[in-house]
């Protein structure tokens, strides 16, 4: 419960902080509208899809600590790629990061849940939630 409770708040702290980066970037530096910027997440978006597809596969090799750790270090590959962004760059450019930390952010995210409600009473499902929602 305690590492369920902390990897969610490692998981906002990092992940949680790129949607807000990502929209100053493609807004503000590319000069793109709402839309666009929007149009410029759906790689993300669709690579989560497919980590979430993943999941059960990663649990059953790894399970669910090795499932966090790949998660988040895919993150970390995710965030070194976004790194190298620039004024003169484009949606393309943001594109190789964040598939990878669609697919990284798809393993925490579920794995996280499944991680704090492990071995928890029946009758304490909903406080195991609770405290895990609470750390993002």
């Amino acid at each position: 419960m305690t590492g369920a409770a902390i990897t969610a708040a490692l998981f906002s702290a990092s992940f949680g902080t790129l949607y807000y980066f990502l929209t100053l970037y493609t807004q503000e530096v590319l000069h793109y509208s709402a839309i666009q910027s929007g149009l410029s997440f759906l790689p993300l978006t669709i690579s989560a899809f497919v980590g979430a597809k993943l999941i059960n596969k990663m649990l059953a090799t790894v399970g669910a600590a090795g499932t966090i750790a790949s998660g988040m270090g895919l993150g970390a590959i995710g965030f070194m790629l976004l790194t190298q962004l620039s004024e003169r760059g484009s949606a393309w450019g943001i594109i190789p990061g964040t598939v990878i930390m669609g697919i990284g952010q798809a393993f925490i995210f579920t794995t996280m849940f499944i991680a704090a409600s492990t071995g928890i009473d029946m009758k304490e499902q909903g406080v195991a939630s609770a405290i895990v929602s609470t750390g993002q």
